[in-house]
């Protein structure tokens, strides 16, 4: 071997060893001192244009990596060399082309194949991707990256029967293939075997304890499953394996935002964002948080800054047409809806997207399109809650077995009981959903001597209490002797005690959750002496505004997925509360919505005199309280932050022919509450 050549090799020998260690500028330069040597060395210029390609000096690159391939055209990492090199300058032609010649050259070339099967994918043309990683693994069942690549080609195109096949097949090769199990897992959740994915990603985990991936897709089964603490466990886990993984923080906050903690669930959006600054769920989600807390300017900020990065994001979009609403500018919001695709994957996206257009053509006054969009939206939830018609039927079955239990024979088997007085006094805010109860609550709570606790399940747990002690309700309520009925009342002014702190100037406690208007006779068993505050509406605008609820599904909101369901359960409760009327000697302060909206300051007068407490101004500025006290938690949440607006009165007029079949079941109450037909 001549001098010249000797120098050359040891060049490339010193320019390999450089790079080994990350002496990046020190291999470049044994490299260029080769091609001194020698200007048509093949390896120099390959591994030359290498470092280029990683400096990002694309155009250089090309020139040493053509060289390289022109000089060497045997040699597939010549190929491959330039087919990165032309990815990285957008010629995807040139980058196939180069790719395909590394692989005819060398079949197996495991990253020739990931980097052409990702070019497809990048393009749209995933049965090509496919076909490449298939070829791939063919020859490595178990190469874990692409694997993975196909898996995820299969998982976002819902293809689950193939994805297992290759999860199997893998399984067959290395049986504590973590990666395979998480695909199985995977396919089994896609068909909706939640519990089959867990064995899967439990499997995952005892195989590879310390694979980010596996805590990560464990912990979203358990999420799906509703074992929270167990899923933010390993949600945990997996960030602090790999702190790349901010979705595992954005999904935990989202546990504490359905649980209502929404000063956690936006710790942990933010912690995301520290991280990953232009991750658009995490984004997403705190301005659904600002919007929830009527922060619109920060919602609107929020969902901006993700549409500049995913303009077509169905949720940004969606919240930017509800501010839209907000301000009145309907088109615009309409137009900005029905131009986004609604994802079908998605159902609860889909969902919100419907709910928001329903809402909209509801204000446009177009009726009938608003009624197609809430069918649909219902059309979401009804689909993800496969319990929904035997709830529905319980549900009515409860307040079936109400009427029947509840007689004059049934009560005058009761112990007469005399209670001592509470202090401060309980009343119940009662009525059926969506009449109003919100903007009684916030009037009532904005008073300096009443406190209203939203929506808690006091009363509930202490029947629950009382069935563990003395089975069969109603029945059981004849049963109970004087005794026991005080240390039940005890039970439940405990619980409250979880919900409010009571000041030396607090005369009255509220207990608002409107169905507790089903079980007016335990409270009545157990409170002789309390007063109800019934809120009434029209029935047809309160069962209007039941159905054009996106409520979370549960046992009672089955019944507000049609009309049809939504008036018969309308008539059920308000068959009940007449039962209670005629049987008990009950305390009502009634108060209806539209009378509310006509006259706020003479109609809450009259209600806190009849609840005996003094006129307070504070109640007439309820929406400024409303703001201050932050997240109210039921659908009303914006509304009540507003001050009084008639829009909702009388609704129901737009919708006369939706209603129509069913006014011979409503006619009663509308009559008895003093409406018009």
């Amino acid at each position: 071997m001549s001098k010249a050549l000797e120098q050359v090799a040891l060049h490339l020998d010193r320019g390999a060893t450089a790079n080994r260690r990350g002496d990046i500028a020190a291999a470049r330069s044994h490299f260029q001192e080769a091609l001194g040597l020698d200007p048509d060395n093949a390896e120099a210029l390959l591994q030359l244009g290498i470092i280029e390609v990683s400096a990002n000096e694309i155009d250089k690159a090309l020139q040493s990596l053509q060289r390289a391939r022109d000089l060497a055209p045997g040699d597939p990492r010549a190929h491959y060399a330039l087919g990165v090199a032309c990815t990285r300058g957008e010629d995807l032609r040139g980058a196939e082309t180069a790719y395909q010649d590394a692989l005819r050259l060398k079949p197996d070339y495991a990253k020739a194949s990931l980097y052409l099967g990702n070019l497809y994918r990048r393009q749209g043309s995933h049965d090509r991707a496919i076909d490449i990683y298939r070829r791939a693994l063919a020859f490595d069942p178990t190469h874990p990256v692409i694997f993975n690549s196909l898996a995820s080609v299969y998982t976002e195109l819902g293809r689950w029967s193939e994805l297992r096949a290759i999860a199997e097949s893998a399984l067959r090769h290395r049986p504590d293939f973590a990666a395979a199990h998480v695909a199985i897992g995977l396919a089994r959740k896609g068909e909706g075997d939640l519990e089959g994915a867990l064995m899967h990603f439990r499997s995952a985990v005892a195989g590879a304890g310390e694979n980010a991936s596996a805590h990560y897709h464990l912990a979203v089964c358990l999420h799906a499953l509703h074992r929270h603490a167990e899923a933010i466990e390993h949600y945990r886990t997996a960030y602090d394996l790999d702190p790349r993984l901010s979705d595992a923080l954005v999904n935990i906050g989202a546990i504490h935002r359905d649980a209502g903690d929404y000063e956690s669930a936006e710790a942990f959006f933010r912690q995301a964002l520290q991280g990953s600054p232009r991750h658009v769920g995490a984004l997403i989600n705190l301005a659904e948080i600002y919007e929830k807390r009527n922060s619109l300017d920060q919602a609107e900020a929020m969902a901006s800054q993700a549409l500049e990065m995913q303009p077509g994001h169905p949720v940004g979009n969606r919240i930017i047409a509800t501010l839209l609403r907000q301000k009145g500018e309907l088109v615009q919001a309409i137009e900005r809806l029905n131009a986004v695709e609604v994802p079908e994957r998605y159902p609860v996206v889909a969902q919100s997207i419907h709910y928001e257009l329903g809402k909209l053509y509801d204000q446009t006054g177009e009726a009938d399109l608003a009624i197609d969009h809430f069918n649909r939206c219902k059309g979401y939830i009804r689909e993800a809650s496969p319990t929904f018609e035997s709830d529905r039927r319980q549900s009515v079955s409860v307040v079936d077995r109400l009427i029947e239990a509840f007689t004059p024979e049934q009560v005058a088997s009761w112990e007469k009981y005399s209670p001592p007085a509470v202090n401060p006094r309980i009343a119940f805010l009662i009525g059926f959903p969506r009449s109003g109860t919100t903007l009684m609550d916030q009037i009532l709570d904005s008073h300096a001597g009443i406190q209203v606790i939203e929506e808690r399940p006091m009363l509930i747990q202490t029947l629950q209490q009382i069935s563990v002690e003395r089975p069969d309700y109603p029945a059981n309520l004849a049963a109970l002797g004087g005794d026991e009925i005080q240390r039940f009342r005890e039970h439940y002014i405990s619980l409250l005690g979880q919900y409010v702190d009571i000041g030396e100037r607090t005369e009255l406690i509220v207990d608002k959750l409107p169905l507790n208007i089903r079980h007016v006779g335990l409270i009545h068993r157990l409170f002789p002496e309390a007063v109800y505050i019934l809120a009434l509406r029209h029935p047809c605008d309160a069962c209007l505004s039941c159905f054009m609820q996106a409520f979370s599904h549960n046992m009672n909101m089955a019944n507000f997925y049609n009309l049809d369901d939504t008036t018969a359960f309308y008539a059920k409760v308000m068959e009940l509360w007449t039962r209670y009327e005629d049987l008990f000697d009950l305390a009502v302060a009634t108060t209806r919505y539209e009378d509310l909206v006509d006259d706020l300051q003479g109609n809450a007068a009259r209600l806190l005199d009849a609840l005996g407490v003094e006129w307070d101004p504070a109640v007439l500025r309820f929406n400024e309280h409303a703001r201050r006290r932050g997240h109210i938690r039921t659908p009303s949440y914006n509304q009540v932050t507003r001050p009084i607006y008639r829009e909702a009165v009388y609704r129901w007029h737009k919708y006369r022919a939706h209603f129509s079949p069913f006014m011979e079941r409503l006619a009663p109450y509308i009559e008895r509450f003093g409406y018009d037909t």
